[in-house]
């Protein structure tokens, strides 16, 4: 059995109004979006279900898995120590606050042998801190006070027939809480923690399970299932949580084995891929057709990057993509092998899922109304054994980022110059015209205007007509995919995304580009295409 330990998801920390210490945005978003998320698809892990003609179908339901909503109430003298974001700067290598907290015994089974536990020097020398409980002159989740509520948001996940709650008076939900008990009779031998904040409970809490398991459960985190008031906190947690090691008793100051404390995410518990992919992107769409086209669920997580602060900049992403950009992919292979640049997937959705689900004939079809029995999906690459022709998609593909890294020079040079634009009104798309209304502009935006943008289409232009080349040849072979192939390719899907954002944004195909505008309509009619089209289009 598996238990998932959900910490502190209270009002305190996430209530603006109610709450003393309510985590930042940055934290809170991704936070309660993940935790939506985290929870149903824990319940449902490892669970199938199927007739012995279906046997090979696995459908989400309920599972064994036991979910542990675990509060905090604390109570204790407040005399001296600051908020409690300050009283963690322990960890962070500053000195212990005096009478900060209030110190206190283990959870309890004292025939076990219980060997300490240690991460970086930094981490042993403050365990002591982590062993103490709140005890600031600014109170935290005070008893019966709506700041020591579980969070709105939160309570329709608790299932009160199923799950336990837990209410805990120190930092770690293990202190004289039951949970390791209620552990050990469940026979529970994999736990996952998650919830506020990443550097107090959580790392207290983490700490005592590697502690207290011995032999009984292997201990996880779910990073992007964790909170914190401040990020240099939340990255000193993270890197003590990944550094966790056991110790024997007669052996502190021996190199120690480590105990895994992995790290993992949220896509972990879920059954299928998990796709993170921004609305609109050319990248990310790109991956969509080819998915859309394999027939292949994901768990789609779309990234909001016109939030401030962008949840693609947050910890728990940059962990995920050190480069913070979409789409990544994340497999549901024991790795959870992670792929990220968009022509990198397409490839290895080729590689791994050659033929994923049945698909309408040519890949993608016009009509839904077909009765006949689908073929599998149509390979995306050409076989082997046509080389030249499988050279020539590779090359497409590639080739397509000429005219992505084009229009994105358009688009960046527009968007430099609109910064700095006199007048803020909001203007039509850099591919019609830009000028703001009134025709009031810095002499930034003038010169973009004049000198930049002719510039900058001439270029567009210049590599159109290379396009133009390529699907005029594909037309005179009697077909109406990029190289000339039977069927949608993977130049396809590199290329029809840049062609139909630009068409967004504005863009009218000029008389000598008759072949594309005869490309871009054949392609938008396909239905994986459709199926793909960014949210709102």
């Amino acid at each position: 059995m598996k238990a998932l330990v959900l910490i502190d998801l209270q009002n305190e920390f996430l209530d603006a109004e109610k709450g003393r210490y309510v985590i930042p945005d940055l934290s809170k978003i991704p936070l309660l979006e993940n935790i939506r998320s985290l929870v149903p698809a824990f319940r449902s892990h490892g669970c199938t279900k199927g007739t012995a003609q279906e046997s090979e179908i696995k459908v989400q339901a309920e599972a064994d898995n036991l979910v542990i909503w675990v509060r905090a109430e604390y109570s204790g003298p407040n005399q001296t120590s600051p908020a409690l974001d300050a009283a963690s700067t322990p960890e962070d290598g500053a000195a212990e606050p005096a009478g900060g907290h209030q110190d206190g015994g283990g959870d309890g089974d004292e025939n076990l042998p219980i060997p300490p536990v240690t991460a970086t020097k930094s981490a042993h020398e403050n365990s002591h801190f982590l062993t103490g409980t709140h005890a600031g002159r600014t109170p935290c989740c005070p008893p019966g006070s709506e700041a020591a509520q579980f969070y709105p948001a939160i309570t329709p996940l608790i299932d009160t027939r199923r799950d336990i709650i837990l209410t805990k008076t120190w930092f770690s939900a293990f202190k004289e809480t039951g949970l390791a008990e209620a552990l050990r009779a469940r026979a529970v031998d994999e736990v996952y923690f998650a919830g506020i904040l990443s550097n107090v409970c959580v790392l207290a809490s983490v700490t005592d399970s590697i502690r207290l398991s011995a032999t009984h459960w292997k201990t996880h985190v779910v990073v992007d299932c964790l909170s914190y008031l401040r990020e240099k906190s939340h990255a000193t947690a993270l890197s003590k949580l990944s550094a966790l090691t056991l110790t024997s008793p007669d052996e502190q100051d021996a190199a120690a084995p480590a105990v895994s404390a992995p790290l993992i995410t949220s896509t972990f518990f879920h059954p299928h891929p998990t796709l993170y992919y921004v609305n609109g992107s050319i990248p990310s769409w790109r991956v969509q057709i080819a998915l859309h086209h394999k027939q292949l669920r994901t768990n789609a997580v779309r990234m909001y990057v016109m939030r401030t602060p962008k949840p693609t900049r947050s910890p728990a992403f940059l962990a995920i993509n050190p480069r913070g950009k979409t789409p990544v992919f994340v497999d549901t292979d024991p790795a959870r092998t992670r792929t990220y640049e968009s022509l990198a997937i397409l490839l290895y959705l080729e590689e791994y899922y050659p033929g994923t689900a049945p698909a309408k004939s040519a890949g993608c079809n016009y009509s839904n109304a077909s009765p006949s029995p689908s073929p599998p999906a149509a390979p995306l690459l050409p076989p082997r054994n046509l080389r030249q022709k499988r050279a020539q998609v590779l090359c497409l593909m590639q080739e397509s980022e000429n005219l992505h890294s084009a229009y994105d020079a358009l688009e960046d040079a527009y968007w430099a110059a609109k910064k700095e634009a006199e007048q803020a009104a909001d203007t039509s798309s850099p591919s019609v015209d830009p000028r703001p209304p009134g025709g009031s502009a810095s002499a930034k935006f003038e010169d973009f205007i004049t000198n930049q943008r002719p510039l900058l289409i001439q270029v567009i232009h210049a590599e159109l007509a290379l396009w133009e080349i390529h699907i005029t040849a594909a037309h005179a072979a009697g077909t109406r995919f990029l190289a000339a192939t039977q069927t949608l390719s993977l130049a396809d899907c590199a290329f029809y995304p840049i062609l139909a954002y630009m068409v967004h944004r504005g863009f009218v195909f000029p008389e000598r580009f008759k072949g594309l505008e005869r490309y871009y309509g054949d392609m938008t009619g396909l239905e994986c295409v459709h199926g793909a089209r960014p949210e709102g289009w």
